[in-house]
């Protein structure tokens, strides 16, 4: 009876929360209504209004899931009042509280509506109040006793006004929430100065970090939002959060901060020439970090946009190449010139965005990948560099790894291809090796560690301290015969953390350095690896490389298939074995071994194979060349790096002489062009050939705007399914464009518009957004992206 109860419980809790958010809805509709009548003409390019008539538009649900966000545009409406409406904010405000007052019963909403005074001291409550949220279990109740008192005192102020403060100031008589306002600022530091007593200065600052990301995240557009910053301890009020405020919210903060000098230094009059001082270099500060930030934006926004423009046509002419038949050889370089393109630009972003590292708003994504697919294409992006330097590169992947991990595979390329990068770069002679083995397994969730070791220069034991500090170099040196400029690996350690991993590195100068991290991730347990073919079980491999390393790792990784593996360090050792088997089932051969004996020794070798119908598989170079394979029946040869479904499909050929790449590689269903009219509007006669190209890839024609009035003119006469409109083109860009298609009926009905633009960041597409289009893809823009994006708009064509 019991957990029938409960389940009653439950249900009704979920009745009364579906009626209330029916309830709010309702009012929202009312309220917004109310607002957009009030809208100038003139103001209908503004943000918060396209929102509010988009808001109006939607259905029952998705109303529900913008319901908190639509707190914060009404909100927007009332800070920028004086431009939008002809009654006084102080008007409005009563206006809305009097006409619409069923929901001020939300206070996260009812709060928009009070006064400043009120605004700021419930803030300064409910910050306070987060601060010391859950603290109690951390500390036990002996250890927090004052910050119990605290809290308490909190949750009762100013309505139940207890005799003795926590700050035991019997003097203390407020006569307004200004002195309450003052009050508990006071009462944030010694709240500061209790936690840094109690866990450390590093947890104390943490808790006020944690709690001021969750109250902006709900207040940050309130004029009084400034507040917050006032009761942060110095050390975090850095020049990030300060240039997330509006102009007239950091001359309230310097108002605050200067009124907070005045309280201390209330009886030393000699104080105030050094106040005034102060607020001057404040002032000048603030606008200086204001010119510096709209410079630094404008560079960047520019940067971004002017590198992705011509990366744009790099990357989709590749992806043109490589539906036009090219050779084995010729695929294999348009792959990795494709690769490194678009790894190109992810790390041109990390550059460009490297303060969001350091202020740790950048965040990962979570996308399935496979680990060993994932492992050779960071070899093959790194092998001619290794090539180059006459170094091998070698990676093994544990066979009992799960195939499919779900990790940001933009940002674990990153981490891989600094480190190894920097491995061959400061390697001369000898090899590179990375490894990828599972620690453990448990609860959907796998432990990976990732070790890069070299034969290197090494690093000197009184530098591995620092070696993962922004710009540090071993030494000047260093700097001078490798060159670079030592933050690759600040950025990789960086980018661990914020998977949850740690780095370490140990090194012997002229021995060489392995650096090693680890990570727990989730994985997709339904996916397994492809099986291997009962046909290799018990077959005895005679594998000759005179790399013991690479010898090493791919017996374990043969023997691991079944196969019974017998190795050897020159052909010379070969030849001299051959008598000691029965069967030999398959040779596995280096280049570099055969290639290096001398012709007696090789005819030998040749003579002694072709007698016995042995099958012999020969490892090749990256890029190397069939037609100058000189051995008669060397016609089987895998590619360096050793790719596991190509060494699997190559091995299966030499046993059965058959081909089973359907077995192990998945067949992609052909693409089903949808039955729509396309219009792309673009003025730059690259990325017009380069669309032109992906669309007719995959079975689209379209026609060409190179500009917005001329997709207006073509639309009048012609109606398209789907509009590609870049943003930056002369005449008419591509956001009034799209405002002016919103605001027109057209008989066909309207359009889907997907912004297709160099501006990459996550405010240009919000600003795409509010203008009016449906959705957002940003150069250089992949054949598999818009494919996505047509079924995802288009299911039914």
């Amino acid at each position: 009876m019991s957990v029938l109860r409960d389940i009653i419980a439950v249900f009704k809790k979920r009745q009364k929360k579906h009626q209330q958010d029916q309830f709010f809805i309702e009012s929202i509709n009312q309220l917004f209504d109310f607002l957009s009548h009030k809208i100038d003409d003139d103001n209908n390019a503004h943000v918060a209004t396209v929102f509010i008539k988009n808001f109006l538009s939607l259905s029952g649900n998705d109303k529900k899931k913008k319901l908190p966000e639509s707190y914060l545009y009404i909100e927007k409406y009332l800070t920028d009042i004086d431009r939008q409406f002809s009654l006084s904010k102080k008007e409005l405000r009563m206006l809305v509280k009097v006409e619409f007052a069923s929901l001020l019963a939300l206070k996260d909403f009812a709060l928009i509506f009070e006064d400043e005074q009120t605004q700021e001291f419930e803030l300064s409550r409910l910050f306070l109040l987060r601060i010391l949220d859950g603290l109690f279990d951390l500390l036990g109740d002996k250890g927090s006793e004052k910050l119990q008192g605290i809290k308490n005192y909190l949750e009762t102020v100013p309505n139940a006004f207890p005799s003795k403060n926590p700050l035991n100031e019997k003097s203390f008589n407020p006569s307004d929430l200004g002195d309450w306002v003052h009050f508990l600022r006071r009462l944030g530091f010694l709240i500061y100065d209790l936690l840094k007593e109690k866990l450390g200065e590093e947890t104390a600052l943490r808790r006020f970090d944690t709690a001021y990301e969750a109250i902006s995240k709900k207040y940050i557009n309130l004029d009084s939002f400034q507040i917050i910053i006032s009761l942060l301890p110095e050390q975090l009020m850095d020049e990030g959060r300060i240039n997330t405020l509006s102009k007239h919210q950091i001359e309230k903060l310097l108002l605050k901060k200067a009124d907070h000098f005045e309280q201390i230094t209330k009886d030393l009059s000699e104080k105030n020439e050094e106040l005034e001082k102060t607020q001057k270099l404040l002032i000048e500060a603030k606008n200086k970090a204001e010119e510096a930030t709209r410079s630094k934006a404008m560079f960047l926004a520019n940067m971004s946009h002017e590198i992705r423009t011509p990366m744009n046509a790099v990357i989709g002419m590749t992806e043109i190449l490589k539906d036009s038949n090219p050779t084995k050889e010729q695929l294999l370089y348009i792959d990795t010139i494709h690769k490194s393109g678009y790894d190109l630009i992810h790390i041109i972003n990390d550059i460009l965005d490297y303060s969001k590292i350091e202020s740790g708003k950048l965040e990962l994504e979570q996308k399935e990948l496979n680990i060993h697919d994932f492992a050779s294409d960071v070899a093959n992006l790194l092998m001619l560099k290794a090539e180059e330097k006459n170094i091998d590169l070698i990676y093994y992947v544990d066979e009992t790894i799960p195939p499919s991990i779900e990790a940001d595979p933009i940002r674990l390329k990153q981490i891989m291809v600094n480190l190894i990068g920097n491995a061959i770069k400061f390697t001369n002679i000898g090899e590179v090796i990375y490894k990828i083995t599972l620690d453990k397994l448990h609860d959907n969730k796998v432990e990976l560690i990732f070790a890069v070791s070299d034969t290197g220069i090494g690093i000197p034991e009184n530098k591995l301290g620092n070696i993962f500090d922004s710009f540090s170099q071993v030494d000047v040196s260093t700097t001078r015969n490798y060159g670079g400029t030592g933050l690759g690996l600040a950025i990789t350690k960086s980018l661990i953390d914020l998977m949850g991993g740690e780095i370490s590195v140990s090194s012997e100068i002229g021995k060489g350095s392995i650096f090693t991290f680890k990570i727990e991730i989730p994985y997709n347990s339904s996916k397994k690896l492809k099986e291997i073919p009962a046909e290799f079980k018990g077959k005895t491999v005679l594998l000759a490389d005179q790399n013991h390393s690479q010898r090493d790792l791919l017996k374990l990784k043969l023997g691991a298939w079944g196969f019974k593996v017998n190795t050897f360090s020159s052909l010379n050792e070969l030849v001299a074995n051959f008598r000691k088997y029965n069967s030999i089932d398959i040779i596995l051969i280096e280049e570099f071994v055969f290639s290096s004996e001398d012709e007696t020794l090789q005819k030998s070798f040749q003579t002694h194979i072709s007698s016995k119908k042995i099958p012999l598989v020969r490892i090749v170079p990256f890029g190397f060349l069939s037609d100058t394979i000189n051995l008669q029946n060397s016609l089987l040869t895998v590619n360096k790096p050793l790719r596991r479904t190509d060494l699997i499909n190559v091995m299966y050929k030499a046993l059965t002489e058959a081909n089973p790449s359907a077995e192990f590689e998945n067949i992609s269903e052909t693409y089903k062009p949808k039955k729509i009219k396309i219009l792309l509007a673009e003025d730059n006669p690259t990325n017009q050939m380069v669309a032109k190209g992906l669309l007719t890839k995959i079975g689209y024609s379209m026609d060409i705007a190179v500009n917005g009035e001329e997709v207006l003119n073509k639309i009048k006469h012609s109606f398209y399914d789907l509009i590609l409109m870049d943003v930056q083109m002369p005449v008419l860009d591509g956001l009034k464009t799209t405002q002016k298609i919103r605001q027109t009926v057209y008989k066909d009905g309207q359009p889907i518009i997907i912004a297709m633009t160099a501006n990459a960041s996550e405010e240009d597409k919000q600003i795409c957004i509010f203008a009016g289009m449906n959705d957002y893809l940003s150069k250089p823009v992949r054949k598999n992206e818009i494919i996505e994006k047509l079924e995802k708009w288009f299911p039914d064509k």
